[in-house]
């Protein structure tokens, strides 16, 4: 996974690296190099790397067919890259073979630059410096995510990625006979700060308190308890029984006989919100205690 390997080195990177450059031939990596001169030529030349230029022809590849190596000859003066001072990385075609940018998002959405995506199939013209990463795009890609329950880093990570092929254009990115990968280290760090990835379940975000909890919580303190004690009850009923017998003269009713347990829902001892989903379930980690047995009177049925 080229992404991994980027964060495998991560302490390893020089602040004036902005980019790790992968040179690939259909399925197949060939070289790899690391950009911190201020502008990179990727051309049709057997240069190999010198910290300035990669040329495409200047790498060995025992598995290379016939019609990736006709393709390479009509590469020539390539592409220039840079990067700019707000974190766009900018590509012009000085090359007369065609240029292809390749989306290598999971789904539509990229960072690619509005003007690459508006010519058809993404191929650029002679001579117009153009977005092929855009970092505003990026980061509004990125607060979108963060809104969603769970971020998906990956898909943003995804995004830091800028693919351009040479000469031949395929559906498939794999099939292309001659291709580059751009990672762009500064986007990635960009994402660190905002998605750290240790956390494989919140991604470093703060876990969500439901909508319940948080409703419960407030009622909690802003509501006294609604626990209605059973010593009340007793005591208005024989209050009840009194009067009848001071002012009626009526002898007391036969009473049914109950016995009842708090619940202790309300009760000072449970702190956990989501008692209200699993207190009817019988966790044995739960703090509440059953109090004794209490004799409770009911009257007759109306």
């Amino acid at each position: 996974d080229h992404i991994q390997e980027v964060l495998d080195k991560w302490t390893q990177i020089d602040d004036e690296i902005w980019a790790k450059v992968i040179v690939l031939e259909r399925n197949r990596r060939v070289a790899k190099a690391y950009a911190r001169a201020p502008v990179l030529t990727v051309n049709g030349s057997d240069d190999g790397f010198d910290g300035f230029r990669i040329g495409l022809c200047g790498f060995d590849n025992p598995m290379r067919d016939q019609k990736t190596e006709e393709f390479k000859r009509h590469i020539g003066h390539g592409v220039k890259i840079k990067m700019d001072d707000a974190g766009n990385i900018l590509i012009k075609r000085v090359s007369k073979c065609n240029v292809y940018i390749k989306n290598t998002g999971q789904d539509e959405e990229n960072a690619i630059g509005n003007d690459i995506l508006k010519v058809p199939n993404n191929a650029l013209d002679p001579e117009k410096p153009v977005k092929l990463f855009d970092m505003k795009k990026f980061q509004s890609n990125v607060n979108r995510e963060l809104r969603r329950a769970y971020p998906d880093r990956r898909r943003l990570e995804c995004q830091c990625l800028s693919a351009i092929a040479f000469v031949k254009n395929e559906q498939e990115l794999l099939e292309c006979p001659i291709w580059v990968l751009i990672i762009n280290v500064v986007a990635m760090d960009m994402l660190k700060s905002k998605l750290p990835p240790d956390d494989p379940y919140y991604c470093g975000l703060r876990a969500r308190v439901p909508n319940f909890v948080a409703k419960s919580k407030a009622n909690k303190e802003s509501l006294p308890s609604k626990r209605y004690s059973i010593n009340q009850q007793q005591q208005q009923i024989l209050m009840h029984q009194q009067m009848n017998m001071n002012h009626h003269q009526i002898h007391q009713h036969p009473m049914w006989h109950a016995r009842s347990y708090e619940s202790g829902i309300d009760s000072d001892a449970i702190e956990s919100p989501y008692n209200q989903i699993y207190g009817r379930l019988p966790i044995p980690t739960r703090n509440y205690i059953p109090a004794q047995p209490r004799t409770m009177y009911i009257g007759e049925w109306d």
